[in-house]
């Protein structure tokens, strides 16, 4: 079962692999503090509401790895060999060749600060009390039929285009952008600056994205187009009745048609998956409630 998406349901913030710097105290949990060094080198510089989405985040983050660090999970042998492999491959500069856990431990807090490698060494253990959970979880015939039927689009669905696009007033102005959009060495890159520097569409904003089509509810012309585009490339300019459009492919998905037969060994699998975080979202909302919180002004 991959927990990871199951952490990423929850919205929990992972260790991303920061460089150590000097770090501000912004809240404790029972005692445990949540500093800059978790939540990113520019989290002092962000707006208000991103911020405290951040710290709601962090705080959730650190009542689950205080959970998980008193739970027998982390004596197992499994945690240890897992935590092993995950030190010798972070990217923190952790010696590979490191031959112990202890030696290991001990390369790394060199590179991480001890917050840092407690938030890796708690997600970890969460991870597995996660994967734990979700193998007492028995099924039914009539549940996973219950679940397929509610999720259907998820196992039934068209081939989606996935794009973003850029519409100017001219077609002189489409044409300096498909010149620039040459020269560039990353496209993507500069199809995303360039919509937002001279889109006329209200997805400006967003550099250009419109999500994912199914490209029969698409204009005939935008889908004859797309139709024809690799991923990673962008159309020439076409009219519309908007002014001249530029569409730039990110990525297709395959179509999806599925039986309940077909789909029933994922069905089982993500029926778990829903059963199992709606209990962590319980777990740590019941933590929350009894926890000691204190929040620190920068």
């Amino acid at each position: 079962m991959k927990t990871q998406k199951i952490l990423l349901a929850l919205s929990f913030l992972a260790f991303s692999g920061m460089s150590l710097q000097a770090n501000t105290l912004l809240a404790t949990v029972n005692g445990n503090a949540i500093t800059t060094d978790v939540a990113g080198k520019n989290y002092t510089e962000l707006r208000d509401e991103l911020k405290d989405m951040i710290l709601k985040r962090l705080i959730e983050k650190e009542l689950a790895i205080e959970y998980a660090m008193n739970s027998d999970i982390v004596k197992s042998d499994t945690f240890k060999k897992n935590f092993d492999h995950i030190i010798k491959m972070s990217k923190s500069g952790v010696n590979p060749e490191a031959k112990s856990l202890k030696e290991a431990l001990v390369i790394s807090e060199k590179s991480i600060s001890k917050e840092q490698l407690r938030s890796k060494k708690g997600l970890l253990a969460f991870d597995l009390l996660l994967d734990e959970k979700a193998k007492t979880i028995e099924t039914d015939e009539q549940s996973l039929k219950e679940h397929y039927k509610n999720n259907f689009v998820k196992y039934n669905m068209p081939e989606l285009y996935e794009i973003s696009h850029i519409v100017v007033g001219t077609k002189k102005e489409a044409d300096e952008i498909l010149h620039k959009l040459k020269e560039a060495p990353i496209k993507a890159k500069e199809f995303h600056d360039l919509a937002q520097e001279h889109s006329l569409a209200p997805s400006k904003e967003e550099g250009g994205y419109l999500g994912q089509y199914d490209i029969a509810a698409m204009n005939d012309k935008i889908a004859q187009s797309i139709k024809t585009l690799k991923m990673g490339t962008y159309t020439q300019s076409f009219e519309t009745e908007f002014g001249y459009e530029i569409v730039f492919l990110i990525g297709k998905t395959a179509a999806k048609n599925q039986t309940f037969e077909k789909a029933k060994v994922q069905v089982k699998t993500d029926f778990i998956q829903d059963v199992v975080i709606q209990w962590a979202v319980k777990e740590i909302a019941k933590l929350k409630e009894s926890a000691v919180i204190k929040y620190h002004k920068i």
